[in-house]
């Protein structure tokens, strides 16, 4: 009996990418199937598959790589004004998510992150206060306060990750809008030249804070996905 990689050989050997589509197809809490079934759906041995399955955790099938102060990996940032981005150039090839997530829940905060992602064929996992029927095209971003726990949203990124045709809807966006970087500055001078229009503030703070909702939420009033 020969046992190579090679489909047409007695017996394959899976490589890990297989194995690991393959038990997301069968852990997949919306659309599980069987393992006899995935084994057959991805050409796998039912008994290798199942042990697979069995070892893996939920954490394990749906892998975070961290960069930067925080994680262990790197990239390098692009030189000041060059237009050349390794780093979102690396992303787009080798990712399908990106995690764009602010420190602060805090009313209308949403930062470059999230903005950056939006330009490229990557979908943001977006946490911050923004209002994103405002903020971003419809459906472009995966709004982690939708879910109740970390497993349940692991479980719908494994579930667009087998599911190219459910993935793909987070761009046809793109047919309709473009994500357009203007410089302060340009801004600042277009809002100069709009017609005048008066603003009298009696409370600045109650304004910016507003009167029954907190600026920035903790502790209790954080996101369920934080506090589970």
């Amino acid at each position: 009996m020969v046992r190579t990689y090679k489909r047409k050989t007695d017996r394959t050997t899976p490589s890990s990418d297989v194995l690991l589509r393959a038990a997301r197809a069968v852990k997949d809490n919306d659309h599980p199937i069987s393992i006899k079934q995935a084994a057959k759906d991805f050409n796998v041995h039912y008994r290798t598959l199942a042990r697979y399955c069995q070892k893996t955790t939920n954490k394990e099938l749906a892998n975070v790589d961290v960069y930067g102060k925080c994680g262990s990996m790197t990239c390098d940032r692009p030189a000041y004004g060059s237009t050349v981005d390794k780093c979102y150039d690396n992303l787009e090839k080798n990712y399908k998510f990106y995690f764009a997530a602010e420190n602060s829940i805090c009313q209308d905060y949403v930062t470059e992150k999230m903005y950056n992602i939006l330009k490229r064929n990557v979908v943001p996992v977006v946490y911050n206060g923004g209002d994103y029927a405002i903020t971003a095209p419809p459906n472009s971003v995966i709004n982690t306060q939708n879910f109740e726990n970390v497993s349940q949203l692991a479980n719908y990124l494994i579930f667009l990750d087998a599911n190219p045709n459910e993935y793909l809807k987070y761009f046809e966006w793109k047919k309709h809008y473009v994500i357009v970087s203007t410089p302060a500055p340009c801004e600042l001078c277009q809002k100069l030249n709009e017609p005048l229009v008066t603003t009298v503030i009696e409370d600045l703070h109650k304004w910016y804070s507003g009167s029954s909702v907190e600026l920035c939420r903790t502790g209790k009033n954080l996101p369920d996905i934080v506090r589970n």
